[in-house]
């Protein structure tokens, strides 16, 4: 997990905005933590989905890839695609790791 996933993770657990993580977030995010093995099967085969090639990451074409199954979206799906891989990437390096998806997945879903 890069220095920056974990920012994301107690930016997120940082309920109350005061830039710290008292005893009760901290609690809270423990208990997040611990639950994860129980959750992180059905997470990781979701992820799976995505990553098509087993890389570990969720690339843009990949993204491309699902999203163009989707008949909902009328629009330009590259852009989507892209919007996507920018939403959930929290390094910022153009592709989207497990622990990230992890993090957008318990943390804003």
């Amino acid at each position: 997990i890069s220095k920056e996933e974990v920012r994301a993770l107690v930016k997120q657990a940082d309920k109350d905005r005061n830039g710290k993580i008292d005893f009760s977030e901290f609690s809270e995010l423990w208990l997040d933590i611990k639950r994860e093995g129980e959750e992180e099967s059905e997470i990781r085969e979701e992820f799976s989905r995505y990553d098509s090639d087993n890389s570990g990451f969720i690339t843009k074409d990949e993204m491309l890839s699902v999203i163009s199954g989707f008949s909902h979206l009328s629009g330009d799906k590259m852009l989507e695609a892209e919007k996507c891989i920018a939403d959930i990437d929290v390094d910022k390096d153009g592709k989207v790791s497990f622990p990230e998806f992890l993090l957008v997945w318990k943390y804003r879903m």
